[in-house]
């Protein structure tokens, strides 16, 4: 009965290292996706930049009317450009990975080896362990990646509306 415990516990352990290997292959497909975003908002940093000195150029012969609706489409085009900066890094850099402590699990096998000297025991506590470890880092990183991708849709649902403001902006200064 002790070994099919053990087989049981090594088939756990191993299911679980390899559920926390596949979402950190995860995350970083994400956060190569994520790169990929770089030149979106640069191009709008330089759009909303662009929007912003043409603005100022023209500010003194728009009417009064087409001078508050640009402002405020400038405006309105700069908070979303800061907020999509400011989700971009949080989706880049804002994940609190777990994953297995190396000290931890050395400690764990020097205490287990100074508690007995029967391998099986020592073997049957490392595996215990270690599933412990990588169940909490692999639920903890699932979570962590749900995290993500909500916000990364967040992200891109902001540079659609940017963008509409972008054009809309674009040509109500190109007429004047």
């Amino acid at each position: 009965m002790k070994n099919s415990k053990q087989s049981l516990l090594s088939c756990e352990l191993e299911l679980y290292k390899n559920l926390y290997e596949s979402e950190n292959d995860y995350r970083h497909k994400q956060s190569d996706k994520a790169f990929k975003s770089i030149t979106i908002i640069a191009s709008f940093v330089g759009a909303v930049l662009w929007l912003i000195f043409k603005f100022l150029k023209i500010y003194q012969d728009e009417c009064c009317y087409l001078r508050c609706a640009n402002f405020i489409l400038l405006v309105a085009c700069s908070v979303l450009m800061l907020t999509c900066v400011v989700i971009f890094f949080k989706v880049l850099y804002g994940y609190n990975e777990k994953r297995p402590d190396p000290n931890e699990i050395e400690r764990l096998v020097a205490e287990y080896k100074s508690q007995t000297e029967d391998e099986n025991a020592i073997i049957a506590a490392m595996n215990e362990s270690m599933f412990i470890s990588y169940r909490g880092a692999a639920i903890n990183n699932r979570i962590e990646n749900e995290k993500h991708i909500k916000l990364f849709g967040v992200f891109y649902k902001i540079i659609f509306v940017e963008m509409f403001l972008l054009i809309v902006t674009f040509f109500i200064e190109i007429l004047v």
